[in-house]
């Protein structure tokens, strides 16, 4: 599967309180722009579980990355 994972400019980001999951709850208002991201998900049997690739060396690759912890809970 691929999909295109579009973009968009926080115009207003205010942080309320955190929540019990460690993350903290939001108000934004954010306006859509034409940039995307693609994402390509494929089914493989691989010993090695969830392999991430990205060709942008500063995207962390293993938990702190959160489409990494989403596919793990996901698969």
């Amino acid at each position: 599967m691929q999909v295109l994972a579009p973009a968009k400019i926080n115009l207003s980001l205010k942080i309320l309180g955190p929540r019990s999951d460690e993350f903290h709850e939001i108000e934004t208002l954010i306006a859509p722009i034409s940039l995307h991201d693609e994402i390509k998900i494929e089914g493989r049997s691989s010993k090695h579980g969830i392999e991430f690739r990205c060709d942008d060396p500063s995207v962390p690759q293993g938990d702190d990355n959160l489409a990494v912890r989403g596919a793990r809970a996901f698969f």
